[in-house]
């Protein structure tokens, strides 16, 4: 059985899921994060003017959720848009609403489905977000004529552990990394910790970080165009089926 090393949280679904497919995932979260701007997130979530939210990675999700009240919140902010079904199912249980977009997998993916959906309307959107999130999805929907408020409502800094964490791991099959800051803080580690991991088929989830491994003068192995498991399952049987 290939042991793969995911770059995220310990997750009971990529265990069972993975498992199931005949892989035995390992697990090194390199991120931590800290919540900002509460005040200010709170002041917006009480805002009618805007049409609805974007949320585009958990901990945007969680940032909304300290905030939301659902006796006081607009019911404009019913309308809610996210990239993919496990965000979708926390963005119900958080916040009690049926979100959009729940194929779309990835920012760019979800900026076009939100393009089509509502820029003929020229609705007004609040996007939470990360202080290291990329802008293109914001462009994207501004060039269609969408007004788009990006709000940082948490830091993503590098988990402190990290480095032994690196240095001490069994050596897997394959790495895979979910964002464009994971790559960054393990790849600041790679050369000094632990040299054979940066030798090793190295997976991305979404474009964004494949392009972030490639400016790390990695060449991806495969792409994963969602962050569902047997989407990277799919992408693993085919590199190790062709390998």
């Amino acid at each position: 059985m290939k042991e793969i090393l995911l770059l995220r949280a310990k997750s009971e679904e990529y265990t069972r899921t993975f498992n199931a497919a005949g892989y035995q995932p390992s697990f090194i979260e390199p991120l931590s994060f800290t919540f900002t701007n509460e005040h200010r997130l709170r002041d917006c979530l009480s805002d009618a003017t805007y049409d609805g939210l974007v949320l585009t990675s958990p901990r945007a999700i969680t940032a909304v959720s300290r905030q939301w009240d659902p006796n006081t919140v607009p019911m404009c902010f019913a309308l809610v848009y996210v990239v993919g079904i496990a965000s979708a199912q926390e963005a119900e249980e958080l916040l009690g609403v049926k979100a959009k977009g729940t194929e779309a997998g990835n920012s760019q993916a979800l900026a076009q489905i939100i393009i089509q959906e509502t820029a003929s309307s020229k609705k007004k959107f609040l996007f939470p977000c990360g202080n290291l999130a990329s802008d293109n999805m914001v462009q994207s929907l501004q060039k269609a004529g969408l007004e788009v408020d990006t709000l940082p409502v948490y830091n993503t800094i590098e988990n402190s552990e990290l480095s032994t964490l690196l240095s001490t791991t069994k050596t897997p099959s394959a790495l895979v990394f979910f964002s464009p800051s994971g790559c960054k803080f393990v790849y600041k580690h790679l050369q000094n910790s632990n040299k054979q991991l940066a030798s090793l088929p190295q997976f991305a989830i979404g474009p964004t970080t494949a392009r972030s491994l490639e400016q790390q003068g990695v060449k991806v192995a495969r792409i994963a165009n969602t962050p569902c498991p047997l989407d990277l399952i799919a992408c693993l049987d085919l590199y190790f089926n062709m390998d």
